[in-house]
């Protein structure tokens, strides 16, 4: 499940930030993602993924969340865009490769495709036509 953060390419949202947010929203002391992605591609393991949580109702028994930094727009005509960096886009194909391998009948969606309510995470085309080929990669043993 791939979510976004919703800060502006000018905003720093340090796994501090997302922690202290998580944790305020009442989400426990881990941040409700299990895995992070920094602008600059730096990856933070949040929770484990064999444990539960707490990115999207009615699915985090049954799936791992991925949240990139960004989402958000700077223009005040548009609120949501798709801000990745070029190292968050390896990143992100990169734990979409490895849990593939791990988890081959899993499927990659964006927040937004099980909720429309959200724009999270602002993707288009979503995140299941973006990574789709991922799916006509063989696994790696």
């Amino acid at each position: 499940m791939l979510h976004c953060s919703d800060t502006r390419p000018d905003q720093n949202f340090s796994i501090e930030k997302l922690m202290a947010s998580h944790k305020t929203r009442g989400f426990g002391q881990f941040p409700g993602y299990h895995i992070y992605i920094r602008r600059d591609g730096t990856l933070y393991y949040c929770r484990p993924v064999a444990e539960k949580g707490c990115h999207v109702k009615d699915f985090n028994s049954q799936s791992i969340g991925i949240c990139y930094e960004g989402g958000r727009s700077l223009s005040a005509d548009v609120r949501f865009e798709d801000n990745r960096t070029a190292e968050q886009l390896q990143a992100l194909d990169e734990v979409f490769q490895i849990l593939h391998a791990h988890y081959p009948d899993a499927r990659i969606v964006g927040h937004h495709e099980l909720n429309p309510r959200k724009a999270c995470p602002c993707l288009s085309p979503p995140a299941s036509v973006e990574y789709a080929y991922i799916f006509e990669t063989p696994t790696r043993d």
